[in-house]
């Protein structure tokens, strides 16, 4: 039978989560670098709040092995989003781009982090969670230009639309 401790650490771990899910919501960003950052609070170097322990010392196999499952699931995720056929279609132009662009924010990720003089593996955590933070603002403001060129394409035409 699993003892209170256990249940506790369990319940608080999940609720941190939803609530960073809840915050990542409200300001309409990624909720995975929401999950790395509460990730890398948390654990051995957690505070002690009370008789909140935040090292989770206890169920630290369970959430190891739920960490990994949300890895799974993520990649699962990211697999149905991706299309070898769209890629094939769209050619040359989409891996140039990508490429680009990951370059880009791999570099930059690299370069803030050592100006900070962070450790390799907290580099690495950088720049994925600056990837994540500029997908989402290219993706907002090409969404902008589309809305923008439709509704400067109805006003040419003469088009009244409600």
């Amino acid at each position: 039978m699993p003892s209170q401790t256990l249940i506790l650490e369990i319940g608080i771990a999940i609720s941190l989560v939803a609530f960073v899910g809840l915050i990542a919501n409200k300001l309409k960003f990624s909720v995975i670098p929401f999950f790395i950052l509460i990730g890398m609070v948390l654990g051995q170097h957690a505070p002690q709040i009370g008789h909140i322990d935040l090292t989770f010392t206890e169920s630290k196999p369970f959430i190891d092995f739920m960490g990994r499952l949300g890895v799974l699931f993520l990649l699962f995720y990211l697999g149905l989003e991706f299309s070898v056929g769209r890629l094939i279609k769209s050619g040359k132009s989409i891996v140039t781009g990508g490429t680009v662009y990951v370059l880009l924010n791999f570099v930059s990720g690299l370069l803030i982090g050592w100006m900070m003089d962070l450790p390799f593996k907290e580099m690495m955590v950088l720049c994925g969670i600056m990837t994540s933070f500029i997908h989402r603002y290219r993706c907002e403001g090409v969404d902008r230009l589309k809305a923008y060129r439709k509704s400067r394409d109805r006003s040419n035409h003469g088009d009244d639309y409600v």
